[in-house]
């Protein structure tokens, strides 16, 4: 519960809108080890690792990343966009491209953005004085002993795999 000022009970209808959706994100957290919430100004969007790329770690933390975002724009046609946070020198930049194609992700064709369903956001944003990304983490607190090099945490089940195939065969 969130009180005592302005900021304080805007925060709290952010957190009563998404309240309800915390127990999905955390079981998709949980079976892919690592996701990413990100505000988008009227709720949060959860990103599945299929869903971004990460571009920059800092230690473990994850400082850059393109986030993948799709619309159908006909029968056949799809719109793609690119959405690329990162930190540049004491700025924070959000860049987004955008693409025509024929299924998700294809990123042949680029066209402008004012022409695609996200025509009300800019190709190019940059905030100064930022000290953290504008996404949250969730990673499984077990050590990625797969890719130590990885930011990536482990799926909960990560440990019983060959226990799951046995029960299978």
């Amino acid at each position: 519960k969130l009180d005592g000022s302005a900021r304080a009970e805007w925060l709290q209808e952010q957190v009563e809108k998404v309240y309800y959706q915390l127990r999905h994100w955390v079981e998709y957290g949980c079976a892919y080890g690592t996701l990413i919430l990100k505000p988008n100004g009227s709720s949060i969007d959860l990103y599945t690792p299929d869903m971004f790329e990460i571009t920059h770690t800092s230690g473990d933390r994850i400082d850059g990343v393109i986030f993948h975002n799709w619309k159908q724009a006909g029968e056949k046609q799809w719109y793609t966009r690119l959405e690329y946070h990162r930190f540049d020198g004491d700025l924070y930049r959000i860049t987004n491209k955008c693409y025509l194609g024929d299924k998700p992700d294809d990123t042949q064709k680029a066209v402008d953005i004012k022409t695609t369903p996200w025509d009300y956001l800019t190709e190019e944003a940059a905030i100064a004085n930022m000290e953290r990304p504008l996404f949250g983490v969730f990673r499984t607190p077990q050590a990625n002993n797969l890719e130590l090099d990885s930011p990536f945490g482990l799926p909960i089940f990560s440990e019983a795999v060959q226990e799951l195939r046995d029960l299978d065969i």
